[in-house]
């Protein structure tokens, strides 16, 4: 009997971009969730062929070498003319204007959104009036199952086709695709890491539960306060808001703890400025110092522009953006230098976290305890009050 195929040597080596699903010709591999919430490709041994095609796709296992930036790489700050849209959007608007431009050439664009339940998808739109739901920083990892093939689909019928998602996503995209197309633009985003979607999951519910009503909009990093400020807020069905409670900000807490990351994060070979995709998209967080007079705290986009087919479609985005040329020392992303660190006691958090549960965990590691709960009411209460004063003196 023919030994079974290993598809990665530890959970520290897998990225869960689903390449390897959907390259495999007998559709003997699945993704299945772990007991962390992140998914993982499990094979059928009754229908694997032993092809290797599975292997020979994955991103992790080939050599991506940690590099130095190409020297035709080149830094923007960028802000999105339309006020409205840089409004909402999580930096300068760089993204939404890259994906008009696609829609105007009668492309498709691929991008993370919630569905009702709010789990994150990666999705497909064809119009304009549909790019709100991808706008907008979404601190979990999305679930990509059959978008790849998707994507050869719409290129294999020569539709212009933006892709967007994190660096080990679009690598996932390349190495299932084998070949450059003219028509697709690959955009990777500077990620922090990728949540456990089953955390994010107890998130939502837990605070449903306690709020008495259901969440009609999550936004992981709302302007209502300035673009510098990291607020998160919920709009609830009823119109009411939450920016401040403990239990509201305990998911913040968590992502920037460490503790629920995908184990691959951790040791990210992305995490360089060696990119994956034609343009990077990112924060530019540090052009207050690097430029002040472009910093007007509603928002600047860090472009990176990586390859020729990059600089041409950058090229023609100038009448739908203001540009300035920086450098990569003036941007303050700590993930082109290196992944986040594991935190000590990660496995202990796990174990509590499957033995005591949800609440328990976002007490005892994301300051949701009676202190946190006060402090949250003190500074919500203040909030509300100086943000009313302000739309009176408006």
């Amino acid at each position: 009997m023919d030994e079974p195929v290993h598809l990665f040597e530890s959970k520290a080596t897998c990225c869960g971009c689903t390449a390897c699903a959907s390259v495999c010709p007998s559709r003997a591999i699945s993704m299945t969730m772990d007991e962390e919430g992140f998914l993982y490709p499990a094979i059928d041994e009754d229908l694997c062929s032993r092809c290797l095609l599975c292997k020979d796709v994955c991103s992790f296992q080939r050599e991506f070498a940690r590099l130095s930036p190409n020297e035709n790489q080149i830094f923007y700050a960028v802000k999105n003319k339309d006020e409205r849209i840089r409004e909402n959007s999580t930096s300068g608007g760089a993204f939404s204007a890259l994906a008009d431009r696609t829609l105007e050439l009668g492309g498709v664009v691929y991008g993370a959104a919630f569905d009702t339940e709010f789990r994150l998808h990666h999705v497909r739109i064809g119009h304009r009036e549909e790019l709100d739901s991808l706008r907008g920083s979404k601190y979990i990892q999305s679930d990509m199952q059959g978008i790849f093939e998707n994507v050869r689909g719409d290129l294999g019928n020569g539709l212009p086709v933006l892709f967007t998602g994190t660096p080990c996503q679009v690598g996932g995209l390349k190495g299932y695709l084998g070949q450059d197309y003219p028509r697709l633009l690959l955009v990777d985003l500077i990620c922090h890491g990728t949540p456990s979607p089953l955390v994010w999951h107890n998130h939502i519910v837990g605070l449903q539960k306690s709020k008495g009503r259901n969440i009609a909009r999550y936004e992981f990093r709302s302007k209502i306060f300035g673009w510098h400020r990291h607020t998160e807020m919920a709009t609830f069905s009823d119109g009411r808001t939450d920016y401040a409670s403990a239990q509201l900000t305990s998911f913040r807490n968590l992502f920037y703890s460490g503790f629920v990351l995908r184990p691959a994060c951790y040791s990210c070979i992305y995490t360089c400025p060696n990119r994956t995709g034609d343009l990077t998209l990112g924060d530019f967080w540090g052009i207050e110092r690097a430029m002040p007079p472009f910093d007007d705290d509603k928002g600047v986009s860090l472009v990176m522009v990586n390859t020729a087919k990059g600089r041409d479609v950058f090229a023609e985005m100038h009448g739908r953006f203001f540009a300035a040329e920086s450098c990569l020392e003036a941007c303050e992303q700590p993930q082109l230098k290196n992944p986040t660190a594991k935190p000590t006691g990660r496995e202990m958090f796990w174990v509590e976290y499957r033995s005591s549960g949800h609440l328990y965990c976002i007490r005892k590691y994301a300051g949701y305890d009676l202190r946190g709960r006060v402090k949250g009411f003190v500074k919500s209460t203040a909030i509300f009050r100086w943000h009313h004063s302000r739309r009176r003196l408006v």
